[in-house]
């Protein structure tokens, strides 16, 4: 394993971080992950009052009635 080899293309399990960044690791998932994770951190970020402008952010991927279904959801699962 630690030249790199791997058993049937399987490599052990470790704590740590990943190998690649984030971004590159949810567009292996395809677009619709990469949109599903940018609409929920958007989504967190409003609901947090986190800054969703600047350097980075980009285009809000919700609507305004969007972001208003989901600032109730987020409250029910902050009270449990």
């Amino acid at each position: 394993m630690a030249r790199g080899a791997t058993f049937q293309g399987f490599e052990l399990v470790t704590p740590g971080r990943h190998r690649r960044s984030g971004l590159k690791v949810l567009r292996r998932g395809g677009d619709a992950v990469m949109a599903a994770e940018l609409s929920v951190n958007w989504a967190y970020r409003v609901w947090r009052g986190l800054s969703t402008d600047g350097r980075g952010v980009g285009p809000a991927p919700l609507d305004a009635g969007s972001l208003a279904r989901t600032g109730p959801r987020l409250d029910a699962a902050a009270a449990r």
